[in-house]
C-alpha cells in the first residue's frame, strides 16, 4: 500500500517530519556515539528545575527527553558534547584491513 496514501488523513509526510519524537536519554546518547547526533540544546519545561534534552539529527529530525533535573540535564549535554567529538574516531568494520595472522615458535632454550 502507498504510505503517501495512508499518511493523507493525517496531515502527509510533510506533517510528521515537523513532529518532535520523544525518546530516552539512553537513546539518546546512542545516536550521539555513533555519530547521528548533529546539534542539542536544553529547553524549559515550564516546571522549576526540570529541563528537556533536544537533538537534531542528521537528517534534520528533531527527538526530545520528558522533563529531566536540570542537573541531571547538564550531565546528559556533558556526554553528547563528549560523545559527538569522539564519535568520529569510532573505527568502521569496513575501514578495518582483514591480515592474515602470522605465529612464530618462540625458542624454548
Amino acid at each position: 500500500m502507498d504510505t503517501k496514501l495512508m499518511a493523507k488523513g493525517w496531515g502527509g509526510m510533510d506533517a510528521m517530519a515537523g513532529q518532535r519524537r520523544r525518546l530516552y536519554v539512553a537513546q539518546l546518547e546512542g545516536m550521539a556515539a555513533v555519530g547521528l547526533v548533529k546539534s542539542y540544546w536544553l529547553e524549559d519545561c515550564g516546571i522549576p528545575g526540570m529541563k528537556r534534552v533536544v537533538i537534531e539529527d542528521n537528517s534534520g529530525v528533531v527527538y526530545e527527553t520528558k522533563c529531566i533535573d536540570y542537573r541531571a540535564a547538564k550531565k546528559v549535554i556533558m556526554y553528547l558534547a563528549n560523545a559527538i567529538q569522539y564519535s568520529s574516531d569510532i573505527v568502521r568494520e569496513s575501514d578495518v584491513e582483514d591480515k592474515e595472522e602470522v605465529f612464530e615458535e618462540a625458542d624454548q632454550s
